[in-house]
């Protein structure tokens, strides 16, 4: 069997043996909007996730 590696991450380590480490996946829900995208994170904060992922479009290229 083969174990993953110790991963450190600030505070947090994620490992076979750690807790589970959550990702929020907020995405394009902020609309383009940074008071949007403040409020998304507020509220990923209030349920203790330990990380946020965004994405962004461009009309370039």
């Amino acid at each position: 069997c083969v174990r993953m590696k110790e991963i450190r991450i600030k505070n947090k380590i994620i490992s076979a043996d750690s807790p589970i480490f959550f990702v929020g996946e907020i995405g394009i829900n902020h609309n383009g909007s940074i008071e949007n995208a403040k409020k998304l994170i507020d509220m990923a904060n209030l349920c203790e996730i330990d990380a946020i992922k965004f994405n962004s479009l461009s009309g370039a290229g």
